[in-house]
């Protein structure tokens, strides 16, 4: 009598684990064989469960409702469950936010260096191993079947994507030429993946400053080692003195630089944000000089000044600004898009350009903003009013280069220059005061001319000139 109750007592106490499995399952869509054990139900009756056809397992250790409903992305919500801190990365990453129409073969995911390689033979896994920054940004949770999943987000997944093409390609291309590098050039930013690369391969590494590399990509697109003054304007690029720079009248050749004269700084309140909303940067303008701020969210904006707002010289900045402040787009979906639209309302349009004053050395383009709204406070014409600000900006950067130095050639680039209207207002004044103007022509004055800059850098340093 006394083993019949015992024998009851047990299947009530098999029972309510039973159930208590069933409804963890309902809540979070599948669980390891651990979580069961931890939330008091044991694997004699996860076991019996599943002969029974209660459960259904889906690899070794992980268990789901037979019934339930399977997600378009069931494998990924598998994998969150068998590598817990593991990540989804590259194709897998890229086929759940639908940027291509190819289905992986295997699931991919990221783990860090130091982490355990699980081995799951169901659903086919592609493991990587990722340093700390490069596993830990870019990262969002995701729920599947009730299962929270850490997926790269597009921009993330598209840039690793990118990266491991770069080194397939770069070994196919060495192997093909026979060659073996004997140093790796990079820019100067520590955070770029492309430095953190160049520092990972054991060789000697030539740092070099961005807008160095850019005037260096012009003087050697036409043969030459300088010296040479560069007028390099373009949005950002890391100074040596560890500033953002964009705006800058150097002394140069291939070897060195120096810096003569910038862009006045401006301020970038909420650092990368600043970018993606120009409005920031004008509005920032105008506040400090005192002026009235006609967005309504630059209260909450501005009381983070003190915690996020970077200085920046980058004249990409500038015509950001001005193109906020003449209502031609104060947020932007692509770097560029607002001074793009700005040189297209201002055309061809025919005006005197805005004066703009510079002190030892430092071009005040917030004097080209104030004008800006003053012109426009008055009721002139908007396209007028871009066409002076674009003159003007040509006519003090030309200054600037005359007054920096008395060397004969000045060298253009720098993405800023892709504005026509800027670099014809350059040229023609360089050209009309005597100097010798160099231009891109082949080259790419953006940023996909900088690896031929960084090149030219690190041979004129490692022998006299090349």
């Amino acid at each position: 009598m006394f083993y019949t109750i015992s024998g009851s007592v047990e299947a009530i106490h098999s029972d309510r684990q039973q159930d208590r499995a069933v409804a963890l399952l309902k809540k979070r869509g599948m669980l390891r064989l651990s979580e069961f054990i931890a939330a008091g139900i044991t694997s004699s009756t996860v076991s019996r469960m599943e002969k029974k056809g209660q459960l259904r397992q889906l690899g070794r250790g992980l268990y789901q409702l037979p019934d339930a409903l399977l997600d378009a992305h069931h494998s990924l919500a598998e994998i969150a469950k068998l590598v817990p801190r593991g990540v989804i990365c590259l194709e897998s990453a890229l086929a759940f936010h639908e940027l291509t129409d190819r289905i992986p073969s295997r699931v991919w995911v990221a783990i860090g260096f130091r982490e355990w390689r699980p081995r799951i033979k169901n659903p086919p896994v592609e493991i990587i191993q990722l340093g700390p920054k490069l596993l830990t940004a870019g990262i969002k949770q995701h729920v599947i079947e009730g299962v929270k999943v850490s997926i790269y987000e597009p921009a993330k997944t598209v840039a690793d994507l990118f990266y491991r093409a770069f080194r397939a390609d770069l070994r196919l291309y060495l192997d093909m030429l026979s060659l073996e590098p004997g140093a790796v050039a990079c820019d100067l930013h520590p955070d770029y993946l492309s430095t953190r690369w160049a520092h990972d391969q054991g060789l000697p590494v030539i740092e070099v400053q961005h807008h160095h590399a850019h005037a260096a990509s012009c003087l050697a697109e036409h043969g030459e080692c300088g010296p040479a003054l560069a007028l390099v304007l373009d949005g950002t690029g890391l100074g040596a003195d560890g500033t953002l720079w964009g705006g800058e009248v150097l002394g140069a050749d291939l070897a060195s630089f120096e810096r003569r004269a910038w862009l006045e700084p401006l301020l970038l309140p909420g650092g990368e944000a600043a970018i993606r909303e120009p409005w920031r940067v004008a509005a920032a303008a105008l506040d400090r000089a005192g002026r009235p701020v006609p967005w309504a969210a630059w209260a909450q904006v501005r009381a983070a000044l003190s915690v996020n707002a970077p200085l920046s010289s980058g004249a990409g900045r500038l015509f950001d600004a001005a193109a906020a402040l003449l209502g031609v787009r104060e947020r932007v979906s692509y770097e560029g898009q607002a001074a793009i639209e700005l040189e297209h309302l201002a055309g061809s349009t025919p005006v005197e350009p805005y004066p703009c004053s510079a002190d030892s050395g430092v071009v005040r383009g917030s004097e080209l903003l104030l004008a800006v709204a003053d012109d426009l406070a008055a009721g002139r014409p908007r396209e007028k009013v871009a066409a002076a600000f674009h003159d003007g900006v040509a006519l003090a950067f030309a200054r600037a280069c005359l007054t920096a130095g008395d060397e004969g050639t000045v060298v253009l680039s720098g993405g800023t220059f892709q504005n026509l209207r800027l670099l014809d207002g350059v040229v023609g004044r360089l050209e009309t005061a005597g100097r010798r103007v160099l231009e891109h022509r082949r080259i790419p004055p953006n940023d996909a001319g900088i690896s031929v800059g960084q090149a030219a850098v690190a041979a004129a340093r490692m022998s006299s000139c090349a």
